[in-house]
C-alpha cells in the first residue's frame, strides 16, 4: 500500500494557525517594532490581541506588563513560554 506524501510542513500548521487566530478579528493598527520585525494589533470580543513575527532565526520580545497576557501561541500553533518579562523565539512568528 503506498504512503502519503509525508507529514504536513510547518508552513501548513502556521497558515491553520494563522486562519483559526485570526478568524473574525479586526485589524487595528501596525506597532512600534526593531526592523525584520513585525506586531499587528486587532480586536475580536473586546479583547485585543498582537499577531508578531520577525525575519530572523532568533529574537528577543520585552513585555512592559505580562498581567494582561493570557497566552503566546508559535506559528505552528503550540504554546510559547514567557519568563519574567522576555520572550524568546527560535525561528518564526508567533501571536
Amino acid at each position: 500500500m503506498a504512503e502519503g506524501p509525508g507529514p504536513p510542513k510547518d508552513a501548513y500548521f502556521a497558515v491553520k494557525t494563522v486562519i483559526r487566530m485570526l478568524d473574525g478579528a479586526k485589524y487595528l493598527e501596525r506597532l512600534d517594532t526593531p526592523p525584520r520585525t513585525w506586531a499587528l494589533l486587532f480586536e475580536r470580543g473586546g479583547e485585543a490581541f498582537v499577531a508578531l513575527w520577525s525575519l530572523d532565526d532568533s529574537w528577543t520580545a520585552t513585555l512592559g506588563d505580562v498581567s494582561m497576557v493570557k497566552g503566546v501561541t508559535s506559528m505552528v500553533g503550540t504554546p510559547v513560554l514567557i519568563a519574567g518579562r522576555s520572550m524568546k523565539s527560535r525561528a518564526g512568528p508567533s501571536t
